[in-house]
């Protein structure tokens, strides 16, 4: 038997594939290892986000996006209410990503002092 790992997946996933017939390996992980492994999870469902073509696929993959964050902050015991006040802090600071701005640099430009 070879063992191919495959992907982190919601919680009702495994039954919802073994009541289709398919012969699965699951294994919980916890820790770091879960920790690791949904970041990961972020990576891909931000992809999926970026690759939505319809509004409907959008919904659903800021959706997964949002449930992945959420677990994550969880997972390392982070409260939604810290989360927030940094947001408020950097927008305070930096701004949003409301104005689309688009940073290019330019090499071999010598800025004035």
């Amino acid at each position: 038997m070879i063992l191919f790992p495959w992907k982190l997946v919601r919680d009702n996933v495994p039954d919802q594939i073994r009541a289709r017939g398919a012969n699965i390996l699951v294994k919980q992980l916890d820790g770091k290892k879960y920790r690791e492994a949904l970041a990961v999870k972020l990576i891909e469902e931000a992809r999926e986000v970026g690759e939505a073509r319809d509004r409907q696929s959008l919904i659903n993959e800021l959706a997964d996006l949002e449930e992945t964050m959420d677990a994550y902050r969880i997972s390392n015991g982070l409260p939604l209410q810290e989360i927030r006040k940094a947001r408020l802090i950097k927008y305070a600071k930096a701004g949003g990503f409301g104005k689309g701005f688009f940073l290019y640099l330019i090499y071999g430009f010598k800025a004035r002092k």
